[in-house]
């Protein structure tokens, strides 16, 4: 990568990633995350730095720091056998290389120090930290020499921090002793380095005289690892304690020497080239995984949020078989009689219209009308009695049902997915507080919608036909009366007002003012409208379900975002 910028949304397109934990992938799916984050922070950060970064990597007193420090020249990392002594990673490198700038491990700080106080004090490194030992030796400018914290160390921020600097690395140096090249650990780790096509060097350190590379060779085609013969090498060091710096001579020097030649100057610009293109490979197939786990992840949402529509509508219909099955024919009987004794005692046309308002005048003050209704107070008063009559328990237990329903047949297996938490927590409920707020809002609704209907209705009534005035507020009043009904014995009662009481009293003179069309389609919306407040409690639970799951969806531009990356990336595996 030659100082190529990252296009616009990558840099932070692994905080746009959300998983509600739906399907199977979704396990691994937040280390995925993470690992492609670093893998790509890694290889935008050492596109414009030409060096090859040399990770040292091996367990608790195998001579890993002792060799780093030969190959150094100086005693920088301390050493030791009895318990890890490289707390944080050391890193030896050219003077002004800027390394600090974009590194690219998160929550790591960078500090320098001259390599000239490595001889008044040896170096440990600090938790959180990496110390960069700055040096003037121009034969070795172009290496960059880390010594991290011992691979098997039981601190896990210790192997933490050498999986991350493997990640960075171009080349590895492992190193194992003979008391510590049976352990399953040097094994996992060859086999990572083998599958990832890294460069490698593998020493094995305090061997002995008699021990040479054929009695290993048994072990790594047990553990399916080949091992090329020009990078493995036996140091027969026996001391007890270990050297800080190994003596001149003998194993080593003829490492050094092989090492030297295989890194040099010259040789650096294809052994940069061949990893950062490794580097991009590896990462292209992680995106890959990804991408393909994300995608699982839509389509599980996807059908999640079908089957939570199959159990809005499930409820939804329960609901409304249930209200129509409390609309008894006693009262439908009760309710057509309680209409028709209010209008068979008077007939509003069949009289002279003089009569006609002292006759209607009482009804209407009965239905809480006057001769010319306020429509403010009208529907304040309508309201009053439909607040009065209301019971909201049919639509609270229509809501626990769902909430049931939902936690039954949609919630995540995974007790520790983002979405099974998400939908136990309490404020994804609506409360009966709420439920009785948002009914009353409806029905206020309700009664606006009525009271301007029938305002519209009578509007441009000639003046010889003022009689229709009093004709509109007796068909307010069988509205209102058939909704009051509704809510008291079922949603059944709008259609017996319309159907079975309304037509006997549509007159000549009514149809000319109102045609029975006309008012058939407005006590319709009426019910349509009732039904659908009711509902509207339901559909905003669901919508707080589908709400929650939204937001822990990974967004369609992240996703995108994200496809960009990976052809950034497929451009940059051609090298």
């Amino acid at each position: 990568m030659s100082g190529e910028k990252s296009p616009s949304g990558y840099d932070s397109w692994a905080d746009s990633i959300r998983c509600p934990g739906l399907s199977v992938q979704a396990e691994g799916l937040a280390r995925s995350v993470e690992e492609v984050s670093k893998r790509w922070a890694v290889l935008q950060y050492e596109g414009p730095r030409p060096c090859i970064w040399i990770v040292f990597i091996g367990g608790t007193g195998t001579g890993k720091s002792t060799v780093f420090n030969t190959l150094c020249g100086l005693p920088l990392s301390q050493t030791g056998i009895e318990r890890p002594k490289t707390r944080g990673p050391i890193a030896y490198a050219y003077r002004g290389m800027s390394l600090e700038r974009g590194f690219p491990i998160p929550g790591i700080r960078v500090k320098k120090a001259s390599a000239d106080a490595s001889e008044e004090q040896r170096f440990t490194g600090q938790a959180g930290e990496i110390l960069i030992v700055e040096h003037d030796r121009k034969e070795t400018s172009h290496w960059i020499l880390v010594d991290t914290p011992d691979l098997d160390s039981l601190e896990h921020d210790h192997r933490q921090m050498a999986d991350d600097l493997y990640l960075m690395s171009d080349v590895v140096v492992f190193v194992t002793s003979q008391e510590k090249y049976a352990d399953g650990v040097p094994y996992e780790f060859l086999q990572t380095i083998q599958k990832d096509r890294k460069p490698f060097f593998f020493i094995l350190n305090k061997a002995g005289m008699e021990m040479n590379q054929e009695d290993l060779s048994p072990a790594f085609k047990d553990h399916d690892i080949r091992m090329p013969e020009d990078r493995f090498w036996l140091f027969s060091y026996l001391s007890s304690a270990a050297p800080e710096i190994l003596p001149e001579g003998g194993d080593f020097d003829d490492f050094a020497t092989a090492f030297s030649r295989t890194l040099s100057p010259e040789a650096m610009p294809d052994v940069l080239r061949e990893e950062r293109a490794r580097k991009a490979q590896i990462l292209g197939d992680r995106l890959d995984t990804l991408l393909g786990a994300l995608k699982k992840e839509q389509n599980a949402s996807e059908q999640w949020l079908s089957e939570l529509d199959r159990l809005f509508q499930e409820s939804c219909d329960a609901f409304l078989k249930g209200q129509q099955e409390k609309f008894s024919e006693e009262s439908r009987a009760y309710l057509q009689a309680e209409i028709r004794n209010l209008f068979d005692k008077y007939d509003v046309l069949a009289r002279p219209r003089r009569m006609v308002t002292q006759i209607i005048s009482t009804p209407l003050r009965l239905l809480g009308f006057s001769k010319r209704p306020d429509a403010r107070k009208t529907r304040e008063g309508a309201l009053a009695k439909l607040r009065e009559k209301v019971d909201l328990s049919p639509v609270n237990r229509m809501l626990d049902q769902f909430n049931r329903n939902v936690l039954e047949h949609l919630s995540p297996q995974d007790q520790m997915s983002p979405l099974y938490r998400a939908l136990r927590k309490q404020d994804i409920l609506i409360t009966e507080g709420e439920v009785k707020e948002h009914i009353w809002k409806e029905q206020e609704r309700l009664l606006a919608w009525l009271q301007e209907t029938f305002e519209s209705l009578s509007q441009g009534i000639p003046k010889h036909k003022e009689w229709g005035i009093y004709s509109t507020s007796v068909l307010w009043g069988i509205f209102i009366l058939s909704l009051e009904a509704a809510i008291g014995g079922g949603l059944g009662f709008l259609d017996a007002a319309v159907d079975s009481l309304l037509a006997p009293f549509v007159t000549k003179g009514a149809v000319e003012l109102f045609a029975y069309g006309e008012l058939q389609k407005v006590a319709r919306e009426l019910a349509e409208r009732y039904q659908e407040g009711l509902l509207s409690v339901i559909q905003e639970q669901r919508g707080r379900y589908s709400g929650k799951l939204e937001s822990l969806r990974t967004s369609e531009e992240a996703m995108t975002n994200l496809e960009a990356l990976r052809k950034t990336v497929s451009n940059l595996e051609r090298g």
